[in-house]
């Protein structure tokens, strides 16, 4: 009987083992005269299985890091994780033009500014 409920015990510890925990990313947003940067960590992602989708000014961002399993698992801390955030995008960016780059677990989106929305210096003219 024992030796059942051990057996019981860690084919539980592995169906749990799988489960997906979901997590917030970490993000730095910086904002220049031409576009807003948003730096977002995604450590273990890798480029095919992050989503980015701009909709009805809302942009969302899915990225899932899933890890490798070979064999029975002795000790299982490092989990699948399903990251989510979702940003509001003002009416003022070019979203044709948004770009994504992902370079060692840091994702950066670069939302150009459309070119009404830049500053403009008024020349003054002197007569």
């Amino acid at each position: 009987m024992e030796g059942e409920n051990l057996i019981d015990k860690g084919q539980a510890a592995r169906k749990l083992a799988k489960t997906i925990l979901k997590a917030t990313p970490l993000v730095n947003i910086y904002e220049n005269e031409e576009e807003i940067l948003l730096c977002l960590e995604l450590p273990g992602v890798s480029r095919k299985d992050i989503k980015i989708q701009i909709d009805n000014g809302l942009l969302t961002l899915i990225g899932v890091r899933s890890i490798e399993r070979k064999g029975v698992s002795e000790w299982d801390e490092i989990k699948d994780v399903e990251y989510h955030r979702s940003f509001s995008v003002p009416p003022t960016i070019n979203t044709e033009q948004v770009a994504a780059d992902l370079v060692n677990g840091v994702l950066t989106l670069r939302l150009p500014k459309s070119a009404a929305a830049q500053p403009k210096t008024i020349e003054i003219n002197a007569k």
